[in-house]
């Protein structure tokens, strides 16, 4: 894997070859998925249920926030890849290139828009978003969301999650 595009494109989903290697790599591991689906199956709801019910407990039952949350940052942690090889940092794109709208994310979620708006003013006033020309970003202090340390707890259980699935799952694929 000595090709420098290969390596600086491996992440980068808007190139033919980027494309290409996660769609190889997806089938390959989705068909093993499927031929041992019980222990994969079991691994996953493991995972997931674990931090569903860690993150219901963050969050206060507020599994929207969450959904809305998850949502923010997933924009900002794509805009953060991309900077992050020119050693640029994420808060200085533009709100538009690391953020969303109110109405997209109310679309995306499928949580109606007033709810949404009263949820991302809820953690505007928490310090976990800003809003910047009508578009959610997340907050920082510094390098780092603020998000990230109000749930550092969550984030490190989370860690140890993923680990275990990926130690659970990993066999299966490479059998």
């Amino acid at each position: 894997m000595s090709d420098p595009f290969y390596m600086n494109n491996l992440c980068n989903l808007d190139t033919p070859k980027g494309r290409a290697h996660l769609y190889i790599n997806t089938y390959n591991v989705e068909r093993a998925f499927r031929d041992n689906y019980t222990r994969y199956e079991y691994s996953f709801i493991e995972f997931y249920a674990e931090h569903l019910c860690d993150l219901s407990r963050a969050f206060k039952g507020d599994m929207q926030m969450v959904l809305l949350l998850a949502t923010v940052a997933q924009v900002a942690l794509r805009a953060d890849m991309i900077v992050e090889n020119s050693g640029g940092r994420v808060q200085e794109l533009p709100p538009s290139r690391r953020g969303i709208t109110t109405y997209r994310l109310a679309d995306v979620t499928g949580i109606p828009r007033e709810t949404t708006r009263r949820k991302l003013t809820a953690m505007e006033k928490m310090g976990w978003l800003t809003r910047e020309n009508n578009f959610w970003c997340l907050a920082y202090e510094g390098d780092d969301a603020k998000i990230h340390q109000d749930l550092a707890d969550v984030i490190d259980r989370s860690f140890r999650r993923a680990a275990r699935f990926y130690v659970a799952v990993t066999p299966l694929v490479n059998s």
